[in-house]
């Protein structure tokens, strides 16, 4: 029979307790950008299609080097 052991104390690699203020800081800034988008539709519009289309470019670029450097 298999048994299930859970160890608890003080050696886990993340407490939220002590280390929440980074995310707080992150969720204020992550919320100011939504406000902004909501504030200019249109330049987010085109924030984000030029972002998708640079990603684009880019991985086709890597998919072409790849594609000549391929051994096989």
């Amino acid at each position: 029979m298999n048994s299930i052991t859970a160890t608890t104390g003080d050696d886990e690699g993340y407490a939220l307790e002590n280390d929440w203020r980074p995310l707080a800081i992150a969720g204020g800034i992550v919320g100011l950008i939504g406000i902004l988008a909501m504030a200019a539709p249109a330049v987010t519009g085109l924030s984000v299609s030029i972002a998708l289309g640079a990603l684009l470019v880019v991985g086709g670029i890597v998919h072409g080097v790849h594609a000549f450097t391929a051994r096989g």
